[in-house]
Parts: structure tokens; C-alpha cells; sequence
């Protein structure tokens, strides 16, 4: 049954791109609508940003949207290989591995994230890669190469976008094939043995067909030593390839692109490093060597683990194809549809308590499909006054993850089936007031429909684990437990913005946006196949998006002041009602977000930039009561950082055109501290949190050095790169329970990293 379900989506999507292509001969040609490159803005230095916020070609300064967004050039300049290194440039966004290591991400948007990838749990920040969401962010962090632009778009995305998420959306949107022929290809070579090659060939086939093929390889040892294995961990070993192609009839009005991609990591994933022992807990009571160990890293120094993550712990694998066809019905009207497949295939093993002894230690096998279906009218009315969108969405996915956890050497096997639907339709328009120039309301809504099914087994020293009852229950025989679950919810946006000149937007919006519910990962009793309600966010944000120069000068600056309204917080929490003990994902709390985000740039003279960008998250649970009554209120987030600073210098060095040009760029960034967990990092007795579950503040430094047109080859570029040039040692993520399981264990940032860059651009 799923495998006619899936064939019949694929069909579907290719039956209606043969429809659009079948209407769209013959008829004249239009010009692609999606995220352009950053260009030179009329009788400015500047440069203009476009982008695709609102699922249409904006200017970002015309949008009344908080974003950031990057060009291709931008993220080269800025040194950025993964998705987690935006936050070094992304003011308000931030990224922590997930507990099974650095492939999964857990991105943070206005103090909201979802730390675990399981099946049955959606993201609080959905990436987007070609127009597909990516619902599982296994392998998201690798393969960063030939990117036209990256958007972070910040607060509540219930409209246009696919799949609700409360926080935010990451839009990364592949270099798209051009109709010249070109190309480049860039070597790396580094410490830690870094050997890097990426590039891409852009081929015009024919005047209506071009391709364009991107690949990278890339490999790196280490930069954690296994004091029990002698394996470094913290390595890279990842190859991934790219092939877009695309249909552009020059006497039509059809255009077809389909971007196809795959990606193989294979290395050892996150080296656990063990940070903190309880001398009086339970960890030090059974295995009391965890001390000795403990004392054995730090002796070794902060690149020391005694963790036995094997070699080639993590697996990898990632397919996914995106088809993006659009057909001008009129001059004013074009209707467009995107299909989307990824299959993902992660095999991570992990070692959580960062030591040779069998605290912590597992296996997880995620195995997923999905497959999505968009289709889009998008037009513009009434003398160009009204710019709509209409449409409709669905999305399926199916997999499995079988876990295998081994605590305090007891091993204890999980298998969980998910299937998970969702359909919705939706609508937005923005109508210019002809009587009031300048100013323009925004309004949209989408319903959607979500379902999800989930089925699991479990087992303990090979006893089932699921129970018959929560009190006095027997083990299930059959060994299997499942649930289903129904939700659907409305959710809007609405804005007013005022441009009283071209470089001035002013702007008040609200938006509200939703999570769905479901069940936890690995539920054992009755009570714990109930399902959890979704989460929802209101809010209300300011903004001003201005850009000024005089006596020569440049600058411009974009500020949003927002809040947020966050009612029924999905959280996972471990407590005992009636003497019995329960782990569930419970929605507990309420609580009330507000900041301020800030990015300023300013070009004093055409050769010198300076950039700078500032994040107030400030998040707090308003009432947060557990089942079993204890109050957590005015207890902070988790892995949400309240203040977050970054910058940037720019100079450009003029020089003879036979020499080429130079340019130095230093960029910073600091997060203030941030709690590990959600309720077990508070102690609601001193109504403080527990210093061993917090991680400290950090800063950062990188520096980069360009040379281009080398010596006057055009197109010949070479860059002296280093990342964390003060060393600086810091704590990304940590793990377990100090107060339950008696140590504290986490992964470290990388070390300083430097290196050389040639590219050849043809």
C-alpha cells in the first residue's frame, strides 16, 4: 500500500509537469521568479539583496519581514562550510548539535528549537533546500558548497511555507543553471590534514536545456584523541554531488528545474568529552573509575577524550530530487508546482558519557522517505496594486528508527515505525493603497491538516518493556504498542507596512504559527501513548529597514523588535504520578518571548565595510506545572542564548591591475551562556540553575585574506583562512543528567583551523 502511494505521488508530479510543459509551447518566454543574486543598487555602492520571503522575488529592504540573507559571495567571505557556522554572521539564529552528534542539527530561532530528530517529532526552525523542506536535519550540516543564497527568515512561518514551524525558516537555494557556459573548481588543504576540492560545471546544452554539475569531497582528521582507542574523532569524510537541470523553451512560457543531490558522510561523528563527575552520584558508584578517567582528559589536555565512539561511527546517506515547474497563464498570472522526495539513511553510533565505561552507549538506524506536493497561483492585479498567492500543499513521510541504548550496561532495544501526513491550502495578498502612497497591507492565512501514526516495541535484558497498565502492569505479549492522532489548526499573518521614501520601510506584522502534536519517541505505558497537544506562537513585531548615504558614504541599517506569545510548549519530562514513574512529552507551559534583533552595516568609503549584527532573545516560562505539581516558572530555555553579537571588518586593497586585488576581512562572534536542558537544569528549591547543565559564554575570531584576478588571471583567486584564531576552547552542546546520572559530559567547538584556498573560476 505505502509503495503504490509512493509511486502515485511521483507520478502525479510528473504528470503534472508534462501537463504544464504541454500548455506552456509555443508561447512567449518569461523570466524566472526566485532569489536573484546580490547586484548594484541604482546610484549607490550598495549592493541589492533579492529575496524569496514571501515566495515571490523581493527586494529585502521592501519586505516587512525580519531576515538575513546571504549570497553566494557572502558565505565564501565569511568562511562558512556548514550550516551551523551561519550563526556567526545570522544575528538571532543558532545551532547546537544534536545529542547523537554533529550531523543532526538543532537550529534556534528566537529561543525556539527541537533538540531530537526522531520520527514523530517536527522542527521549531524547518530548513528548506530547492523549495523542499527537509523534515529529518540528519546530514543537513555537511555538502555546503555552490550556494546562490541562504535566508534566515525569523519568527512564526504559518503561511506560505510548507510545514508550520513556530520559530523560523532556513531557505537555501542552490546555484541554479545559467545559459553561458562556466564554472569553477577550488582546492583547500589545512591543518588537522584537511584535503577539500569542490567546483561545478555549468553546461548550455541548448538554447532551452542547461546543466549544471556540483560535487565536493572532503576530508579531515580529527581534532579529539580516544585515550581508549587511540581513534581521533571530530573527523570529516563526506562526498556529495549535485546535478541541476533546466527546461526554459525560449519561445515559451514553460520552465522546468529539477535539482537532484546526494551526499555520504562516513566519519565518527561528535567526540563526547566527559566534563563534569558527581563523586557522590550514581555514575561514580558503579563504574568509580569514571574519576580517574575524568582526571586522565584533563591531564591529556581539552582535545582528550576517553569516549569509545568507534572510527567510523556515523553513516550517512541522503537522496533528494526537487522539480520546480511554472507556466505564465498570463502577463499578470503564472501558476507553478514543486515536487519533493528525500530519503535519508543515518547509522550513528554514539558514546554520550564521554568515557570507556558502558554509562551511555547506543546505536541509532533512521531510515525515512518523504514526499511533498506544492502547487501555487501567483499573480498581481488591479494595476500592478495587488501582488496574491493561492495555493494548496501536501506532504508524506514514512520510516523507521530502530535504537539500541546502553545504560549502565544494561542494553535496551527500540523500535519505532512513524508515518506522518499533512495537507493544507493557504492564501496571501498585499495590496498597494493607491490613495496613500507607499503604504501596503499584507494579509494570509492557511489551514492545515496534519495526521500521524507511530508504532513501537522495546525490550529489556529481553523482557518487553511495554507494560499492560501503569500501575501493576505486565509486559505486553505481543511486545507492540501504537497510536493515532488527528489535529488541524489555522494559523495567519497580517501586516501594515509604510515606505515614505525608497530607502525607508517602517512596519508593524502578526503572525501566528503552530507545531504539531504526537507522540514520544519510545512510550512503555498506557498513559504514554496519549498524544501531546501542538504548541502554538503569537506575535507582534516592529520593524524599520532603512538605508541612508551622504558626503559618499553608505549605510543601512535593519531592526526588528518583536513578541512573542508561546501557549501549550511541547516538553519532554521524566516524573511520578501516584507512585509511579513516567517519561512523556507533556504540554506544560506558557511563556513570553521578546528581543530585539539588529543587523547595521556601514561603508564609510567605497573600500571599507563594517558590519554589525545583535540578537536579544529574552525567553522565559510565564507557568510551567508538571503533572506530579512541581513549578517551574520563570525557569529559562534551553539551548536558547539570551544576547548574541557578531561583526565584521572589510578592507579592500587597491592595486595595479596586473597584481590583482587584496582584501582582509576579521569577523567576530559571542553568545552569552545558555541552559543544557529544559526543567532538570532548574533547581526549584533556590529557584537557580544547576551550574554543572550550563554552558558558558564564548566568543570567537576568524580572519581571512583574498586575493583575486592572481597577478592578473582572471579569475585565478587564492585565501589565507583561520577560524577561532584565539583557540578559544568552548561547549556546544551537553548531555545527561548531572544530577540523576551523576556526571556531565558534551562536545566541544573545533579548535583554531587554518588554511589555503585556490579557485579557478572559467
Amino acid at each position: 500500500m505505502v509503495r503504490t502511494t509512493q509511486r502515485g505521488l511521483v507520478k502525479t508530479a510528473l504528470l503534472t509537469t508534462a501537463a504544464l510543459l504541454a500548455a506552456g509551447l509555443g508561447t512567449p518566454a518569461f523570466a524566472q521568479d526566485g532569489p536573484a543574486h546580490a547586484r548594484a543598487g541604482p546610484g549607490t555602492d550598495l549592493e541589492e539583496v533579492v529575496v524569496t520571503a514571501r515566495r515571490r522575488a523581493e527586494r529585502l529592504q521592501d519586505v516587512p519581514v525580519a531576515v538575513t540573507a546571504l549570497s553566494g559571495r557572502d558565505i565564501q567571505r565569511a568562511n562558512i562550510g556548514r550550516v551551523d557556522e551561519l550563526q556567526r554572521v545570522a544575528p538571532g539564529f543558532s545551532v547546537t548539535p544534536a545529542p547523537f552528534g554533529n550531523g543532526p542539527l538543532a537550529p534556534t530561532i528566537r529561543s525556539m528549537r527541537q533538540p531530537l530528530s526522531n520520527l514523530v517529532y517536527d522542527q521549531s526552525v524547518n530548513t528548506y533546500f530547492a523549495e523542499v523542506v527537509q523534515a529529518r536535519p540528519i546530514g543537513l550540516n555537511t555538502a555546503f558548497f555552490d550556494i546562490a543564497s541562504v535566508q534566515v527568515l525569523k519568527g512564526p512561518q504559518g503561511t506560505l511555507f510548507g510545514r508550520n514551524s513556530p520559530g523560523g525558516a532556513l531557505l537555501i537555494t542552490p546555484e541554479p543553471p545559467a545559459r553561458d557556459f562556466g564554472g569553477y573548481v577550488r582546492a583547500t588543504v589545512g591543518n588537522y590534514q584537511t584535503h577539500n576540492i569542490e567546483g561545478a560545471i555549468n553546461l548550455p546544452v541548448t538554447e532551452a536545456l542547461q546543466v549544471r554539475l556540483a560535487g565536493r569531497i572532503g576530508r579531515r582528521d580529527g581534532y579529539t584523541e580516544s585515550l581508549s582507542t587511540g581513534n581521533e574523532l571530530d573527523n570529516e569524510h563526506t562526498d556529495a554531488i549535485r546535478l541541476s537541470v533546466r527546461f526554459a523553451p525560449p519561445d515559451s512560457r514553460f520552465s522546468t528545474t529539477a535539482v537532484l543531490d546526494y551526499l555520504h558522510e562516513s566519519d565518527s561523528g561528535g567526540a563526547f568529552r566527559l566534563l563534569e563527575v558527581n563523586p557522590l552520584g550514581a555514575t561514580a558508584f558503579v563504574f568509580p573509575g569514571v574519576v580517574q578517567d575524568l582526571a586522565r582528559a584533563n591531564a591529556a589536555g581539552s582535545r582528550a577524550t576517553s569516549a569509545a565512539t568507534p572510527q567510523n561511527g556515523t553513516r550517512i546517506f541522503s537522496w533528494g530530487a526537487s522539480l520546480i515547474s511554472e507556466f505564465e497563464l498570463t502577463d499578470d498570472l503564472k501558476l507553478k508546482h514543486i515536487f519533493g522526495y528525500r530519503k535519508i539513511d543515518g547509522r550513528l553510533q554514539f558514546d554520550l558519557d564521554g568515557t570507556r565505561f558502558p554509562i551511555v552507549d547506543g546505536t541509532d538506524h533512521l531510515a525515512a522517505r518523504q514526499y511533498t506536493h506544492e502547487l501555487q497561483l501567483v499573480g498581481t492585479a488591479m494595476d500592478g496594486n495587488l501582488d496574491f498567492i493561492v495555493g494548496a500543499y501536501t506532504f508524506r513521510e514514512t520510516g523507521s528508527d530502530p535504537q539500541v541504548t546502553v545504560a549502565f550496561n544494561v542494553p535496551q532495544f527500540n523500535f519505532l515505525y512513524a508515518r506522518n501526513k499533512s495537507r493544507s491550502v493557504f492564501g496571501q495578498a498585499t495590496y498597494k493603497i493607491p490613495a496613500l502612497r507607499g503604504l501596503s497591507v499584507t494579509l494570509g492565512g492557511r489551514q492545515t491538516w496534519d495526521s500521524r501514526y507511530m508504532n513501537d516495541s522495546a525490550t529489556r535484558l529481553g523482557t518487553c518493556s511495554i507494560l499492560t497498565a501503569d500501575a501493576g502492569g505486565a509486559p505486553r505479549n505481543p511486545c507492540f504498542g501504537e497510536g493515532s492522532v488527528k489535529f488541524h489548526k489555522f494559523t495567519y499573518t497580517a501586516s501594515v507596512d509604510y515606505k515614505p521614501t525608497d530607502d525607508v520601510l517602517v512596519y508593524v506584522a502578526h503572525r501566528k504559527g503552530y507545531r504539531t502534536g504526537g507522540f514520544a519517541a519510545a512510550p512503555r505505558r498506557p498513559s504514554e501513548f496519549i498524544p501531546y497537544r501542538p504548541e502554538v506562537v503569537s506575535d507582534i513585531e516592529l520593524g524599520l529597514k532603512a538605508t541612508y548615504r551622504f558626503a559618499g558614504m553608505v549605510g543601512r541599517t535593519n531592526l526588528a523588535v518583536y513578541s512573542s506569545k508561546y501557549t501549550d510548549i511541547q516538553r519532554s519530562f521524566s516524573f511520578i504520578v501516584n507512585l509511579i514513574p513516567r517519561s512523556a512529552i507533556i504540554n506544560a507551559a506558557d511563556a513570553r518571548v521578546k528581543g530585539v534583533e539588529l543587523e547595521q552595516m556601514w561603508r564609510p568609503i567605497p573600500q571599507l565595510e563594517l558590519s554589525l549584527g545583535y540578537a536579544l532573545s529574552d525567553a522565559k516560562y510565564k507557568t510551567f506545572i508538571t503533572p506530579d505539581g512541581r513549578d517551574y516558572s520563570n525557569s529559562p530555555f534551553s539551548g536558547a542564548p539570551k544576547h548574541a553579537v557578531n561583526g565584521q571588518i572589510r578592507w579592500e586593497l587597491p592595486l595595479n591591475d596586473d597584481v590583482g586585488e587584496l582584501a582582509v576581512q576579521v569577523s567576530g562572534a559571542y553568545r552569552t551562556k545558555t541552559v543544557a536542558y529544559d526543567v532538570i537544569s532548574y533547581n526549584i528549591a533556590t529557584k537557580t540553575v544547576l551550574p554543572q547543565l550550563v554552558i558558558p559564554a564564548y566568543h570567537t575570531f576568524d580572519a581571512r585574506l583574498d586575493w583575486t584576478n592572481v597577478m592578473g588571471h582572471e579569475g585565478l583567486s587564492a585565501a589565507l583562512w583561520v577560524k577561532n584564531f584565539t583557540n578559544e576552547t568552548y561547549v556546544t552542546t551537553l548531555t545527561l543528567d548531572y544530577g540523576a546520572v551523576g556526571i556531565s559530559s558534551g562536545l566541544l567547538g573545533p579548535p583554531r583551523t587554518y588554511g589555503l584556498d585556490v579557485s579557478m573560476a572559467f
